[in-house]
């Protein structure tokens, strides 16, 4: 097996998957004695997208580069407000209790930001 197609070597028999390209990506033990390829360390994964009873609209549904996003989007809304809920692992929970941070990353492809809002506490929509 070509571990250079999918892998990055690291050092010695330490080989490094990307998220773009592996299944699983993390840290790798490769044995070529015997072609194992054991799995060491392994990246967390992302929050995870919740479906809510409110939602009437879900983006990027048959964009196999992009996960679905099930979204509340407002009808006749002037600023065209759209609602996402996200849940986040126990790790992720703790790091934020004591870190104190949340770190947003919005792709723009180069057009200028549109004003975001991030919440705790789950705003007035209407069940459809």
């Amino acid at each position: 097996m070509n571990y250079d197609a999918v892998m990055k070597h690291l050092w010695w028999r330490f080989w490094y998957a990307s998220r773009h390209i592996f299944l699983k990506p993390g840290i790798y033990f490769c044995w070529h004695g015997n072609w194992r390829v054991l799995p060491l360390l392994s990246l967390p994964p992302l929050p995870e997208l919740v479906e809510f009873p409110e939602q009437n609209v879900i983006y990027a549904k048959n964009q196999p580069e992009y996960r679905p996003l099930p979204a509340y989007r407002f009808r006749a809304d002037v600023e065209g407000r759209i609602i996402f809920c996200w849940r986040l692992s126990w790790r992720d929970r703790l790091r934020v209790l004591f870190a104190g941070v949340f770190w947003h990353q919005v792709a723009t492809f180069n057009e200028p930001l549109q004003p975001q809002l991030l919440l705790v506490r789950k705003p007035k929509m209407e069940n459809p």
